[in-house]
């Protein structure tokens, strides 16, 4: 029934199957030390198969995970947005998504053209870097893709600093600015929300340095579009 049904649907967390969790691992594992530099601490590999029907749409919203997807059967159009684009996601959006809130993001016709469009053929795949808002339309046949995630060090410590920006927010600590991946801020200061965040969730250790996110920003910027920003999904 799928092929008319107009919807779609998720396997999630397959790597539960040896053979699939295999199949991640060998998929993985070759990135570690190509990443290294970049996203290091590599871990929770994740493994979603997605079957959707001919012209299914998948809505606009985005995903916390490091998250590469391959094309098995059909075809896909895939339009992605930039994560740094107000216009296409806020701080205030992003703060929400790693405090509970549903991945699906409201879509502007005012942000329309400024996507990146991908079109997926199978056995072609595609790299969507963390946070970058997408939506996704299946072609005029039955579609089936592997959709293989991980978190890193890296994204712990993009997580905490927005979840830091949220509590700091609703205690009026900050207005229309935040501690962000862009903006200069001593690493005293970092250091200080982390144990603030920490304390707030009940005393847990956070894992890192959140200061070492923005010079690992920066270097990415220095390599000219290297490193995750430069990956497809």
């Amino acid at each position: 029934q799928i092929e008319h049904c107009r919807s779609w649907m998720v396997l999630k967390h397959v790597e539960a199957d040896p053979a699939y969790a295999a199949l991640l691992r060998e998929c993985l594992e070759p990135l570690r030390p190509l990443t290294a530099h970049v996203t290091p601490g590599m871990r929770q590999f994740q493994a979603f198969i997605f079957v959707s029907s001919p012209q299914a749409v998948t809505p606009y919203h985005c995903d916390p995970e490091h998250n590469f997807l391959l094309q098995v059967r059909g075809t896909k159009t895939m339009a992605v947005f930039d994560r740094d684009d107000p216009l296409a996601v806020s701080q205030a959006d992003l703060e929400a998504k790693v405090n509970g809130a549903h991945r699906n993001l409201a879509y502007d016709d005012a942000i329309q053209g400024r996507e990146t469009l991908f079109h997926l053929q199978p056995g072609g795949g595609l790299h969507v870097p963390m946070f970058h808002p997408h939506w996704v339309r299946v072609g005029d046949a039955v579609s089936i893709s592997l959709s293989i995630t991980y978190r890193s060090r890296f994204s712990a410590q993009r997580e905490a600093v927005l979840s830091l920006n949220s509590r700091l927010r609703r205690l009026g600590g900050i207005g229309g600015s935040a501690f962000t991946f862009q903006i200069s801020a001593a690493d005293e200061v970092l250091r200080f929300g982390v144990a603030f965040l920490g304390e707030s969730r009940g005393g847990g250790e956070i894992e890192g340095d959140v200061g070492v996110c923005e010079r690992r920003k920066e270097s990415e910027k220095g390599k000219g579009g290297g490193g995750e920003e430069a990956s497809s999904h």
